[in-house]
């Protein structure tokens, strides 16, 4: 069967794109990025065949503004069993002057889990709770906030208990609380 369709997409009744699928297209995926504040699309069709329409929506994305805060990570004998990790993170936006509550999520390598001597709340004068994964591979630190040009370190004590091959790296990531598209990862490595 011979199929040959023009598609036309509108948005407010306005034309957005023009698709055009047949036998002979050679690219089956055909991908439009839509303006925001979309709320209807309108699909028109001329010819025949038959033709899959599939739409994907993003919304609430993560996508960062700018970078906020900025992170530095270092690990003292990342060969040893028993290591530290140290974060040190400050505001860093020419944006922000200050953020609400700030949370951190620290991601441990896959062969790393937190010492049990980990997580008190003396840490720094702005640590209001910290909260340990049941895996223990995981913290998620909650700040009262961060302040133009202020920073703070922690020292999170790690022990190795696996040995692993192509070891997955570690990841923080710091985020205002309660603006969530100023958020920012880094990754590490033993």
């Amino acid at each position: 069967m011979d199929s040959s369709l023009k598609i036309d997409v509108l948005a407010q009744g306005q034309l957005l794109q023009t698709f055009e699928v047949g036998e002979n297209s050679t690219d089956l995926n055909k991908k439009i990025q839509l303006p925001k504040h979309i709320r209807e699309l309108e699909f028109n069709s001329i010819g025949k065949g038959k033709a899959t329409l599939q739409i994907n929506y993003r919304y609430n994305s993560l996508i960062p503004e700018k970078i906020v805060f900025e992170v530095n990570s270092s690990i003292s004998n990342p060969s040893a069993i028993r290591k530290t990790l140290e974060i040190c993170a400050h505001l860093h936006s020419i944006h922000v002057e200050r953020t609400g509550m700030a949370v951190m999520e620290v991601n441990l390598p896959t062969s790393e889990q937190v010492a049990p001597n980990c997580c008190n709340l003396s840490y720094t004068k702005r640590t209001k709770m910290i909260k340990r994964s049941k895996s223990n591979q995981k913290l998620d630190i909650y700040f009262e906030g961060f302040s133009k040009d202020s920073s703070d370190c922690l020292h999170i004590p790690m022990v190795k208990v696996y040995n692993v091959t192509n070891q997955k790296a570690g990841s923080i990531v710091i985020y205002d609380y309660y603006k969530k598209n100023s958020m920012d990862k880094y990754f590490y490595e033993l």
